[in-house]
C-alpha cells in the first residue's frame, strides 16, 4: 500500500487501475467501462466538480486555479476577439462560466455555514489522500476527499439535485455510492487509518444549496463489498484478456419492475 499526499488531481486520474468509478462503470458492462476510458466526461463537467472540491477543501487555491469568464457576446466577431484576449491573459486558471462560478461559490458558502458539514471538514486531519495498492494482479487506487481522525470517518463531498432523505438514497443506488464507500473504507483500513464510517456531505447544486450529511447502514456497505468481490475479478479478467464485452447476447426474459406492479387485485 502506497499513500500519496499532495498529489495533483490530474496525476491521480492519469494513473490507470481499478477504482470505485471504474468498478461502477464495469457494473453496467465492460464495454461501458471501455467507453468511459476512451470518452471521459466533458471537460466542463470535470472543471466544475474540481472547482467545488477545491473551494471547499483547499479554498486558498481556488482563485489561483479558477477564473470566472466575463460576459462576452461570442456570436459577434468583436465578442469572440474580446473573449480570446481575456483567455490569453490567464495564467493557467481553469475557466468557469458566470453561472458555474455562482453555483460553486454558493455551494462553498453553504457548506461553510452548515454546522455538521463544517465541523467535519474543519476537524479533518488529512485532505485529498491518494492510495495505491495491488489486488488480483492489477493496480488499484482510491482518492479520499478528507479524513477526520477524531470522528474516525472518511468525508466525501457530493453535489446533487436533491439532498433530501427521500431522494438521496436513490442517488446512492443510481450512482453506486455504496460501492465507493465500501472501496474507500477497505483502502483506508489497508493503509492503516483508523476509520469506522464514511460520511457523505450531499449538497444541492441550486439555491438554497440544501445540505444533508449521511452515512450508509451496514446492509448497504455489505452490498458494496459483495459488488466489489464480483466486479474486481471481472475487471481483472477484462484487463488480462482485453475482452470488453457488452450485455449478454442471448435472448432474455424480463418482467416489470416492482414499482410498476399493482399489489391489490382489481375486481371487474
Amino acid at each position: 500500500m502506497k499513500v500519496e499526499r499532495n498529489m495533483p488531481a490530474d496525476a491521480y486520474h492519469a494513473f490507470r487501475g481499478a477504482s470505485a468509478s471504474r468498478l461502477k462503470a464495469i457494473r453496467r458492462s465492460p464495454a461501458h467501462l471501455r467507453m468511459m476510458d476512451e470518452e471521459p466526461l466533458k471537460a466542463s463537467a470535470l472543471v466544475v466538480g474540481e472547482a467545488f472540491h477545491t473551494l471547499v477543501l483547499e479554498p486558498y487555491k481556488f482563485t489561483e486555479q479558477f477564473a470566472c469568464a466575463p460576459s462576452f457576446d461570442r456570436r459577434t466577431v468583436a465578442g469572440k476577439a474580446a473573449y480570446q484576449t481575456w483567455l490569453d491573459s490567464l495564467r493557467g486558471e481553469k475557466v468557469l462560466s458566470e453561472d458555474e462560478w455562482l453555483s460553486v461559490t454558493g455551494i462553498g458558502k453553504a457548506v461553510g455555514e452548515h454546522p455538521v458539514a463544517s465541523d467535519l471538514l474543519l476537524g479533518r486531519t488529512e485532505t485529498e489522500i491518494s492510495l495505491f495498492w495491488e489486488e488480483l494482479g492489477i493496480p488499484c487506487k482510491a482518492r479520499i476527499d478528507a479524513y477526520n481522525l477524531d470522528q474516525r470517518c472518511i468525508v466525501d463531498l457530493k453535489s446533487t439535485q436533491d439532498a433530501s432523505p427521500e431522494e438521496f438514497p436513490r442517488s446512492v443506488a443510481k450512482f453506486a455510492y455504496h460501492i465507493q464507500a465500501a472501496w474507500y473504507l477497505r483502502a483506508m483500513r489497508m493503509a492503516g487509518f483508523e476509520v469506522e464510517t464514511m460520511v457523505f456531505i450531499a449538497v444541492e447544486k441550486t439555491m438554497p444549496y440544501g445540505i444533508a450529511c449521511y452515512t450508509l447502514d451496514d446492509r448497504a456497505i455489505a452490498e458494496g463489498e459483495r459488488e466489489i468481490a464480483r466486479l474486481l475479478p471481472m475487471l481483472s479478467n477484462c484487463m488480462k484478456t482485453n475482452n470488453w464485452h457488452g450485455y449478454d447476447p442471448t435472448i432474455q426474459t424480463i418482467g416489470l419492475p416492482r414499482w410498476a406492479v399493482r399489489n391489490e387485485e382489481v375486481s371487474l
